[in-house]
Order: structure tokens, then C-alpha cells, then sequence
């Protein structure tokens, strides 16, 4: 079982250095965890994530190590995500009052 704590430093370490050896597992443990859907490759070897709560999506190839410009937006994505489904439970804890 992977921790919230372990996808929070895997978070900001992505953020300090997306220049670094990150490689799609750690991609996949981030989205386990925030509840992203990581979709593979129908064809090629791009995998694609996304947001229930966002519109866009972002793709991702299956490369070692990932350029920083895909971990950064990664990172960017995370980071809207999470924002957006901690307004929603806000909402939904409201509204049951």
C-alpha cells in the first residue's frame, strides 16, 4: 500500500528537480494515490492521464527517464486536480449539512 506521505515527498522532489531520473512508476504511484487515471497505450507508447475534476488531459511517453517538461506538467496537473477535489469534498460536506 503506498502512503499519502510517500506521494507527497514524490511530489516535491518531482517539483525540486524534474530534470531527475523519473521513471512512469513513480508517475503511476502519484496517480494511485490522487486518484488520477493513468490510461495505457491503445497504440504507441504514449499513456495519458487525467482528471475527473479538469478538462484536459496530458499524455506521457513511455520513456526512462521522462523529459522535466512532461514531469513538470505532471506536477502542474497534480497540483489543479487536487485543488479542484478538495473544493468538491468542501461543497459535498456543506451541502449534507
Amino acid at each position: 500500500m503506498i502512503k499519502v506521505e510517500e506521494v507527497a515527498e514524490i511530489l516535491r522532489k518531482m517539483k525540486a528537480n524534474p530534470k531527475g531520473n523519473w521513471r512512469l512508476e513513480d508517475v503511476k504511484k502519484v496517480c494511485e494515490v490522487t486518484t488520477l487515471k493513468m490510461s495505457p497505450p491503445k497504440r504507441g507508447s504514449h499513456y495519458k492521464v487525467s482528471s475527473p475534476y479538469l478538462r484536459n488531459h496530458l499524455t506521457i511517453p513511455y520513456a526512462k527517464p521522462i523529459h522535466k517538461i512532461y514531469i513538470k506538467a505532471f506536477v502542474n496537473l497534480c497540483n489543479a486536480h487536487l485543488e479542484c477535489a478538495h473544493r468538491a469534498n468542501g461543497e459535498k460536506k456543506r451541502l449534507r449539512r
